[in-house]
């Protein structure tokens, strides 16, 4: 059993964010239920260096991996379609991002925008718990063991039938889909414009 975040921390956008632009007052083209949360990536961008440790030619090319959770096994398809199509993409990684009351994108503290070829794509099927159901958890056992009128062994007998309840409640099968990309440019975004830059990466 895995515990898996529904924190919107990282969130992915299976597209660029850029070319669609603001739609109006702090509201963007890109709906909650498209943007899965990111449980993990991981990417590293180099160059070759000569002796003297300074930095020559083209950023080799890299991959990055990045791992999201599923809503229904529908939404894989996307991304199996994009591995078979050998054609690049566009993929933003937007980060502490918040929504409005249309579940529409309001705002967010950065992002990076990446173009790549899908090469990769797994799946893997899961009992998960939730961080929240977790730390609820944690929250009202100590609640409980701070009174005062009850037993310790009825404490603990209560206790427990609530996190057995809950478990069952928050436990349920998840999709986690991990997929590699070979990069061919990052862009990161700043909060303004001007401060968004780009980064080639060279595909031999």
């Amino acid at each position: 059993m895995s515990f898996i975040s529904n924190f919107l921390k990282a969130i992915l956008y299976p597209d660029n964010l850029l070319e669609y632009g603001q739609i109006g007052d702090n509201q963007w083209n890109a709906e909650k239920e498209k943007c899965p949360v990111i449980q993990h990536f991981s990417y590293k961008v180099q160059r070759n260096r000569n002796d003297a440790g300074i930095p020559y030619g083209g950023t080799t090319p890299t991959e990055l991996k990045f791992t999201i959770r599923l809503g229904q096994p529908d939404d894989s398809k996307l991304y199996y379609d994009r591995l078979m199509s050998n054609e690049l993409f566009d993929y933003t990684f937007i980060f502490n991002a918040s929504f409005d009351d249309n579940k529409r994108l309001q705002s967010f503290e950065d992002a990076m925008v990446t173009r790549g070829y899908v090469v990769d794509v797994k799946e893997n099927f899961s009992k998960v718990v939730s961080e929240s159901s977790a730390e609820k958890d944690g929250q009202e056992a100590d609640a409980e063991s701070n009174g005062q009128s009850k037993t310790l062994r009825e404490k603990v007998k209560d206790n427990l039938s609530k996190v057995i309840e809950r478990v069952k409640d928050s436990v349920s099968d998840q999709i986690l889909l991990e997929v590699t990309l070979l990069l061919s440019s990052i862009t990161y975004v700043g909060k303004e414009e001007q401060n968004n830059r780009k980064l080639e990466i060279t595909n031999y």
